[in-house]
């Protein structure tokens, strides 16, 4: 039998508790290092997966899991300190490269794009797909994009963010979509809901109507959306916040004609449903969806999602509703793909839109009783538009 590394078992000493900032950057840096010292070619499973070692090393889960890669526990240490967790993945790494152009490279770098991860239960034959150490990296990312520890229950009652955190977002949204359908699986919830939880910025960039000024990187949060989308769960967590995010705008202090929330509820819609139909696209030969449509909201201890007043609570349930039935029917209709360019969106969700926007502006023209086809049809022109925008993004991508 080999005996383990000291890191395999420090690490599984972390994974509950919470550790010192200093300790972790230490620590974490050390971790680096010596993976990185075994050069470019390093295979964690390798090094950490020898079949040699003790067949378990964490015993913290319910059955114990084999606990090899001393990043899971770190990682999960990590999220259990979110201000650390931001500072980790915008942390910049030594320039070990020859050429003076070559981009600053940080630890989200490092841990999105570059690092390896493997299955513990069979590091070296494909076992069942899960990566445990990607799954506590996924823990990771929405504390340093949210600054909430995922394991402790807690609300959010607002999008207010910090510049950090919004930096967080804006890299892992860059990286992650570069993988395109190789967006790891174990990440989409997550990525669900640090969107979810910034959901002002992905609605105000989902309803651009130039691609170029979006908030967000527009291909990026397209290509991340869709990805998500693979996935029901965190499908449903990603519609949950933009619904929230939705009828937030509606109820906020706006200048200018209010129209504009209504057109943009719209072209959020629109995008949305382009993500969900090149999601099923990809995935048409063996799609992973239940035969029933029976998301109910997150699960876990934080809800990502930013908690409403009673005043916005009518609307956002009218909303759900309406959009929940449309999934619905789709399943029901074998998850049918339509891809052409005169896309028709279903209209019970823009129609529960459309109504709770009349509730918050009832003195508008377009709220008046005669007018409802002229609303509706203004929010159905935005879904339009916004779907045939991004399906061309995705075309040329």
């Amino acid at each position: 039998m080999v005996k383990p590394y000291g890191f395999q078992i420090m690490s599984n000493l972390m994974v509950k508790g919470k550790f010192d900032s200093a300790f972790l950057d230490d620590y974490g840096t050390a971790i680096r290092t010596f993976e990185q010292s075994k050069g470019s070619q390093f295979n964690p499973a390798a090094i950490w997966g020898n079949p040699g070692i003790t067949a378990q090393l964490d015993y913290t889960g319910k059955d114990g899991t084999p606990g090899s890669d001393p990043m899971a526990g770190y990682l999960k240490a990590v999220a259990h300190n979110p201000d650390f967790a931001t500072e980790l993945f915008l942390k910049q790494l030594p320039d070990d490269s020859d050429d003076p152009n070559a981009p600053t490279r940080t630890m989200a770098d490092y841990l999105l794009s570059e690092r390896e991860f493997y299955d513990e239960d069979d590091p070296f034959g494909k076992g069942d797909g899960t990566m445990q150490s990607r799954d506590a990296l996924g823990k990771a990312l929405p504390a340093a994009g949210t600054g909430m520890n995922p394991d402790v229950p807690a609300m959010v009652t607002d999008h207010d963010r910090t510049p950090e955190q919004r930096q967080v977002l804006d890299k892992s949204l860059g990286l992650l979509a570069d993988k395109k359908d190789d967006f790891p699986p174990e990440l989409r919830d997550d990525m669900a809901a640090l969107l979810a939880n910034h959901g002002d910025k992905v609605h105000q960039s989902a309803s651009s109507l130039d691609a170029g000024d979006s908030a967000l990187d527009y291909e990026d949060l397209l290509q991340a959306s869709k990805q998500v989308s693979r996935d029901q769960d965190a499908y449903g967590l990603l519609m949950e916040g933009m619904n929230q995010a939705v009828i937030a705008d509606m109820h906020a202090p706006h200048e200018g004609d209010p129209k504009e929330e209504l057109l943009r509820a719209g072209q959020t819609v629109g995008f949305m449903e382009s993500a969900r139909y090149h999601a099923l696209d990809t995935d048409k030969g063996d799609p992973s969806w239940p035969a029933k449509w029976a998301y109910h909201g997150a699960g876990g201890a934080v809800n990502f999602i930013p908690v409403v007043g009673d005043a916005l609570q009518r609307g956002l349930d009218a909303g759900a509703y309406a959009w929940q039935v449309e999934e619905q029917a789709r399943i029901d209709d074998k998850l049918a793909i339509d891809k052409s360019e005169n896309f028709q969106s279903g209209q019970a969700y823009p129609t529960a839109l459309g109504e709770e926007w009349s509730r918050v502006n009832p003195d508008h023209k377009l709220s008046a009783a005669d007018d409802e086809y002229l609303r509706q049809m203004d929010i159905s022109l935005a879904a339009l538009n916004g779907n045939k925008t991004a399906n061309g993004t995705v075309g040329s991508s």
